[in-house]
């Protein structure tokens, strides 16, 4: 069984090209201002995803999507997600450090990759 990465938006294909060759990478590159059903119903299937500092990752989004193990969002801060929410449902959340897209992009990806080959993500919060 191979695990689903959702990427929330376009980010830089760095991230696609880390991940592809592991997982099934379901990407949604429109970007713009998503609701709190909107999140919901693009986790549905993932094991883990890559979001937007915008999409609001509830304790809502968490409680409906049981399958995903971990969430790195695009973003120095994870103020758009409930953290105490993702520490709670066994969630793992990682953010990524301020730098280029390309970059960040790159690291969201690793830490991805990292957590869902069993190893510690970089820049772990939950």
């Amino acid at each position: 069984m191979r695990y689903s990465v959702v990427l929330t938006a376009g980010f830089p294909a760095i991230a696609t090209s880390l991940l592809a060759p592991h997982f099934d990478v379901i990407a949604h590159p429109a970007e713009h201002e998503r609701t709190e059903e909107e999140v919901s119903l693009l986790l549905n299937e993932a094991d883990a995803a890559i979001v937007l500092a915008t999409d609001p990752v509830t304790r809502a989004v968490l409680e409906s999507n049981p399958n995903l193990r971990m969430v790195a969002t695009f973003a120095p801060d994870p103020g758009n997600i409930d953290v105490a929410a993702a520490r709670e449902l066994g969630v793992t959340i990682a953010v990524t450090p301020d730098a280029d897209p390309e970059a960040m992009a790159r690291i969201a990806a690793t830490n991805v990759l990292l957590f869902l080959r069993g190893r510690e993500p970089l820049h772990r919060i939950v």
